[in-house]
C-alpha cells in the first residue's frame, strides 16, 4: 500500500477516538479511500495492528480492487442492461432454451431488467394505473360498496 502522512488526518481523526460501531467502517475508509497500511492506521488509531487486520480482512476480501468496484459501480446501470440483452437472447434462441429450463432463463431476466430499472431511478412496476385510482377516489368518482372489496364502481 502506498505511504501516507498520517499527520495530515490527525485532524480529522483523533487516536483512540474511533467510536464502535463505526470503528470498522472508519477503518475500511482509512485503508480504502486514503490507503493507509495496517501500521499507519494502527499508529493512527491507537487499535493495535492484529486487530486492525482483523476487523478489515473480510471486507478486503469481498470488496477485492477498490478501482475495480468503483469503475463497476459508475457503470452498474450499464453493465445490467448488456447482461439484460444476453438474456433476451438467450430467450429467442432454441438450442439455448433446450439446454436450460426456459423458466430459469426468464426468471434470471426478470430480476436483471428490475435491477436495471431500479438503477436507473425508474419504477419497477405500474404505478400509473395506482395512481388513476387514487385520483379518482380523491375526485369522489369511485363508490365503495361496503364488505366487497373487489367492488368498485365508476
Amino acid at each position: 500500500m502506498k505511504s501516507m502522512d498520517t499527520t495530515s488526518l490527525s485532524s480529522n481523526i483523533k487516536p483512540n477516538k474511533i467510536p464502535p460501531p463505526w470503528a470498522t467502517d472508519r477503518l475500511l475508509k482509512l485503508r480504502i479511500e486514503k490507503r493507509l497500511s495496517y501500521g499507519e492506521i494502527a499508529a493512527l488509531t491507537g487499535i493495535p495492528k492484529p486487530t486492525v487486520y482483523d476487523r478489515l480482512r473480510w471486507f478486503e476480501a469481498l470488496i477485492g480492487d477498490p478501482e475495480e468496484l468503483k469503475a463497476y459501480e459508475s457503470s452498474r446501470g450499464q453493465i445490467l442492461s448488456a447482461v439484460e440483452k444476453r438474456l433476451v437472447v438467450d430467450l429467442a434462441d432454441d438450442e439455448r432454451r433446450a439446454k436450460a429450463s426456459l423458466n430459469n432463463v426468464a426468471y434470471a431476466f426478470g430480476q436483471i431488467h428490475t435491477a436495471r430499472r431500479l438503477e436507473e431511478g425508474k419504477s419497477t412496476s405500474n404505478l400509473s394505473v395506482h395512481a388513476s385510482l387514487v385520483e379518482m377516489v380523491c375526485a369522489g368518482k369511485v363508490e365503495d360498496h361496503g364488505d366487497d372489496d373487489d367492488a368498485i364502481e365508476v
